[in-house]
């Protein structure tokens, strides 16, 4: 399943899944909150499917500081760096 955005807030039980769910985002969070946000996505998450990919624009104008993470069972178990673009290789 793939859900965008808000979409995983708004009406997470249309997102239930029991693979893999991705979760692309656009987030414009600074760096301090968004290091107490994500354990909230990462619960949220769990309400949909209990493996979640989610991944974070990167942007200047507004900033969104970019990110990838890895969520199993609504915990963080991988997570890619803030401000680059890289690849976030996990296995599932």
């Amino acid at each position: 399943n793939i859900a965008l955005c808000g979409d995983g807030w708004v009406s997470p039980e249309k997102f239930i899944c029991k693979d893999l769910l991705f979760w692309p985002v656009y987030l414009n969070f600074s760096e301090e909150v968004w290091e107490s946000e994500k354990y909230e996505y990462a619960k949220q998450a769990q309400r949909m499917c209990n493996k979640c990919v989610l991944i974070n624009a990167i942007s200047k104008d507004p900033d969104a500081i970019g990110g990838a993470f890895y969520f199993e069972d609504g915990k963080i178990i991988k997570e890619s760096g803030y401000y680059k673009e890289e690849i976030l290789y996990v296995e599932i």
